[in-house]
């Protein structure tokens, strides 16, 4: 086949821009490891707020399990250099930008 192994429809990324997805469909992402649109968590410093606005999505042939994917990441294992970096004892939980990552489907 010429398909990629696995298929990432869109990925959250730059925290200084704002993204508009609208009338948008997504068709057919339904093999092990394909996701429609997928979060931006790899920061402490960095948090995705007001940057991703959607309207009138169809996900065609795509299991809802596969719409969405938060990719959970610790505090420690920022991608920056700020105070929790590699301090996962001090630091426990969860990224700031995956603390506040979040996706309405009323679909």
């Amino acid at each position: 086949e010429d398909l990629p192994g696995v298929t990432e429809g869109f990925e959250l990324y730059d925290t200084d821009m704002q993204t508009i997805l609208a009338d948008v469909s997504f068709r057919n992402f339904d093999r092990p490891g394909d996701v429609c649109i997928m979060d931006m968590t790899h920061s402490n410093i960095f948090k995705q707020q007001g940057m991703f606005h959607s309207a009138h999505l169809q996900f065609l042939g795509t299991p809802y399990e596969k719409r969405f994917r938060h990719v959970e990441r610790y505090a420690c294992s920022s991608y920056h250099n700020d105070d929790c970096k590699n301090q996962c004892g001090k630091c426990p939980g969860l990224a700031g930008s995956s603390q506040t990552s979040s996706i309405i489907d009323d679909g």
